[in-house]
């Protein structure tokens, strides 16, 4: 927060940019802030975007009616624990007992405010209306606070009724904000369940109690809500009319920046709906203006900016620049470009909104935490890798794949960096669809995808009519697909010679037998790699370094040395005859993150099963004497022979 002193009546706020005025201070304190700071502390519960397109419908979903409420039961039990936190807060500022104390036990920070004491704030904070009973006030905070967590509950049966519940606590209390509030509430519950003609009426008793509470920042949020409820409606004209008063009082209140953003991405959609071009470009140019200076705090306000101007190249046919403004608002990922990018101009032409899942740089894996606040009523595919190209870390699929199925959504899994080195069972994982590259298994440059049979059934297929199979688009690479075939006998064959199965045991039970023997042959190799480049004197390692977690990793290292350019190591090596590679990988999106983008990324060292413990050791000795020439001559320099 920001804020100050007003010449003649007391605290004010600026959350995010919105002015509040200092008769609604308590209220929206203990209401609005609360909610965020139960987010804090329940960030598992929802962490839901309020700016991306506020059109929703029910999902579809493949799972039964017993697997979801078991979901959302858990899913109740995290934001449960989110309410009675809010909960503690309320009650701590009606007892006047928020002290440091009681603000760290509970993971609560209030930062300063400027120009005024935190006791004034927390003062401020504790005043009620006089004509509001405190018991009944009590209750209905309670009952809005779940209110607010009902908007993110749609599929259960009972938010409509959470909603209908606190607007009517609302109501008995005779205080306009919190009624203007419920009612709002109440409102976007029916907006979001599609009931747009029963909605109407709540927005308009929102905005009455509004005016009658003299909350100008409140009267211009729900004019925008209401603009945007009137497109749903096919309403334009009634839009444009709501829209442009909303516009005007944002003036007014001196375009405080957050309300001026919250305003500005519903003026944008009702321009876009009347196909007013010029216009909805200058509504989202401003977001992004206005965006931009907020990033330092809230880069998804930027993202949610970028995304409305792509919506904007999209509907004018600009389908280029809508790509480019998606690249901006989204980063590519962890792992290659080879899926992400397609998807970029799908979404363009589409007009999808693509998420990304961070990874933790610390070991470049993605946490199962991170993906929670991605998954939404809207989300319908989640694409991840297996394993990671550049530095080898493997991430938990089957439990990713639970997690995305409980949300409603498909799985798309990337396994080529998996292929070769674990065994792949996509019914295990229970999988919707897994691609990799035949290469990767010492096969040709073919690619294959596992589709779960029954949505390729039901997809569309984009192909001409002689094609022998639904997926095929012409000739079938029947050269390849024999070469592919050979490679699986060659696995198989792995696994009777070095993995204990019998000749004539199936193909499935063969290759399941070479690829566990592979995984543990390849794993001690790599164990034995890993304890000699600790040893090393300035290599940096990337990716899972602790010998504990070597499980949640392939045999491939990722490393720099310090003063030899990634380039002069790869070439160093390879005049011994040792074959490393050096560069991204095509894992672009992570060696930026890593900031080695700029200096040549990684040298990369790929172990499988046909190398030697010896092979290994001499690798580590040429990498010694690279390390030890860069040191005595501050330069990249070669190798010096084996002999000297």
């Amino acid at each position: 927060w920001s804020g100050g002193l007003m010449p003649d009546a007391g605290v004010i706020f600026d959350l995010d940019g919105v002015l509040i005025d200092s008769e609604e201070l308590w209220y929206q304190a203990a209401s609005q802030l609360l909610v965020e700071w139960g987010i804090a502390i329940s960030r598992d519960a929802y962490a839901r975007d309020w700016a991306v397109d506020h059109r929703a419908a029910c999902r579809a979903t493949r799972i039964d009616r017993a697997q979801r409420e078991a979901v959302l039961d858990q899913r109740m039990a995290c934001l449960d624990t989110a309410r009675a936190s809010m909960r503690a807060v309320v009650a701590a500022l009606a007892a006047g007992t928020l002290d440091d104390a009681s603000r760290r036990a509970m993971a609560i920070d209030l930062p300063p405010i400027a120009a005024c004491s935190e006791r004034k704030t927390l003062d401020g904070l504790q005043a009620r209306p006089a004509t509001v009973d405190q018991p009944r006030l009590d209750d209905a905070i309670a009952a809005m606070l779940d209110a607010r967590l009902a908007v993110y509950d749609l599929e259960r049966a009972d938010a409509t009724e959470r909603s209908e519940r606190a607007l009517a606590k609302a109501r008995a209390t005779g205080w306009a904000p919190l009624i203007s509030d419920a009612a709002l509430i109440h409102g976007e519950v029916l907006r979001r369940r599609e009931r747009f003609d029963e909605a109407r009426p709540y927005y308009d008793e929102a905005l009455r109690e509004a005016l009658r509470g003299s909350r100008p920042s409140v009267q211009a949020e729900i004019m925008a809500s209401l603009a945007y409820l009137e497109v749903l409606r096919d309403r334009q004209d009634d839009a444009q009319a709501w829209i442009d008063r909303a516009l005007a009082l944002v003036d007014r209140l001196h375009r405080a920046p957050g309300l001026e953003l919250l305003v500005l991405d519903d003026a944008f959609a009702v321009a876009l709906a009347g196909n007013d071009f010029a216009r909805a470009r200058a509504f989202a140019e401003r977001e992004v203006e206005l965006a931009g200076a907020m990033t330092q705090t809230d880069r998804r306000r930027l993202a949610d900016a970028l995304l409305d101007l792509a919506k904007l190249a999209t509907a004018e046919g600009r389908y280029t620049d809508a790509v480019t403004t998606l690249d901006r608002a989204m980063a590519v990922g962890t792992e290659t470009l080879g899926p992400d990018a397609p998807w970029l101009a799908i979404a363009a032409d589409r007009d999808l909104v693509i998420r990304t899942w961070e990874p933790r740089l610390e070991d470049c894996t993605l946490h199962l935490e991170d993906l929670e606040p991605l998954l939404s009523e809207r989300t319908r595919l989640v694409a991840f890798g297996w394993a990671s190209n550049a530095v080898g870390t493997i991430n938990p699929v089957a439990d990713i794949v639970r997690r995305v199925h409980a949300a409603g959504a498909w799985t798309y899994v990337d396994a080529v960096h998996a292929a070769p080195h674990v065994p792949i069972d996509v019914r295990a994982i229970d999988t919707d669809f897994l691609a990799c590259s035949v290469y990767k298994f010492f096969g040709p440059h073919l690619g294959a995808v596992y589709g779960r049979r029954a949505i390729l059934d039901a997809l569309p297929a984009y192909k001409v009519r002689p094609a022998e199979d639904r997926y095929e688009t012409g000739t079938g690479n029947h050269e390849g697909f024999a070469a592919t075939l050979a490679a699986v006998e060659y696995l198989a064959e792995l696994g009777v010679t070095h993995g204990g199965a019998s000749a004539d045991a199936s193909r499935r039970d063969r290759l399941i037998a070479a690829m566990t023997t592979v995984r543990l042959y390849e794993m001690a190799l790599y164990q034995r790699l890993a304890a000699g480049l600790a040893e090393v004197p300035r290599v940096h390692q990337f990716g899972i370094t602790e010998p504990s977690r070597f499980g949640s990793r392939t045999p491939t290292a990722a490393l720099t040395i310090d003063g030899v350019h990634p380039r002069a190591i790869a070439e160093a090596l390879g005049r011994e005859g040792i074959a490393v590679w050096d560069g991204d990988f095509y894992a672009t999106g992570l060696v930026e993150r890593l900031g080695r983008a700029d200096s040549g990324g990684v040298v990369r060292i790929g172990l499988t099963h046909y190398n030697t413990a010896d092979e290994v050791d001499r690798l580590l000795d040429a990498l010694a004497r690279v390390s030890d020439s860069a040191a005595s001559a501050k330069t990249a320099v070669d190798l010096p022979s084996p002999a000297a």
